[in-house]
């Protein structure tokens, strides 16, 4: 057979095979599969680093009246796998100022241009005050209204599993919880699905990262082992207990 027949032989050939290019796969057990990767994430470190990135973009916040709120997200890609933390910052120059960005929102949309499948956890930093929908007065800075609704109807944010985690920029307090714990509390004052931690100042783990090199460790000394203790009896504690959860339910 000539060069030129093989080549239009293999042409053809090619013309009817279907295109590949089409829709992605999406499995029936996509839900379970994506709260198990959360129940993974969810670890004293990731959450210790959430904290850390959350604090640095409050300090880049914009606040007429120095109300300032950082954001991190965890976000999650499956395919292939990643984990990244994405920040965002508020945004209100002066009262009468049309720009009125919310510190969680920028952070979940950061998290959607950047291809990630799930946030496992959402984390906010910042003072608190009341909030104005509920009236409630919070130990904490919760998302507020307009962001538990923008959550609510966001793809990126699982309401059972996804962790939403609220602190005051010294993490002397911090709160723990999913979506549908965030709304019930808001909505009908059930503080039962909120877990309040109350630590101590623990310094080679609380103060700002100085940042050495690609990866940040903490050096080995008898203060840092003590406060891992405490950060691990205390957050590590409940982490586990949420994974552990989370995977039995599946």
């Amino acid at each position: 057979m000539s060069e030129v027949n093989v080549t239009q032989g293999m042409q053809e050939l090619l013309s009817r095979l279907p295109k590949t290019d089409t829709l992605e796969y999406r499995s029936v057990l996509e839900p379970e599969y994506r709260r198990r990767h959360i129940a993974l994430s969810l670890t004293s470190g990731n959450l210790l680093l959430a904290l850390h990135r959350a604090r640095e973009a409050q300090e880049m916040a914009v606040s007429y009246r120095d109300f300032k709120v950082g954001a991190a997200i965890v976000g999650l890609a499956f395919r292939p796998s990643s984990l990244q933390v994405m920040t965002g910052v508020n945004v209100k120059p002066d009262e009468e100022s049309a720009m009125n960005v919310h510190a969680e929102q920028v952070a979940l949309q950061k998290t959607r241009d950047r291809h990630f499948d799930v946030a496992s956890m959402v984390v906010v930093v910042g003072n608190t005050q009341s909030d104005k929908q509920s009236g409630n007065e919070m130990p904490t800075l919760h998302p507020c209204g307009l962001c538990r609704n923008v959550m609510l109807n966001d793809p990126l944010v699982d309401s059972k599993a996804s962790l939403i985690v609220s602190a005051l920029p010294d993490f002397s307090k911090i709160e723990l919880y999913n979506l549908e714990s965030l709304h019930a509390y808001h909505e009908s004052h059930d503080k039962s699905g909120i877990t309040q931690l109350d630590l101590p100042y623990l310094p080679s783990l609380f103060d700002p990262i100085n940042e050495s090199g690609p990866v940040h460790t903490l050096i080995d000394t008898p203060q840092t082992l003590e406060d891992e203790k405490v950060w691990n009896e205390t957050a590590g504690s409940f982490l586990t207990m949420r994974r552990l959860e989370l995977l039995n339910s599946l």
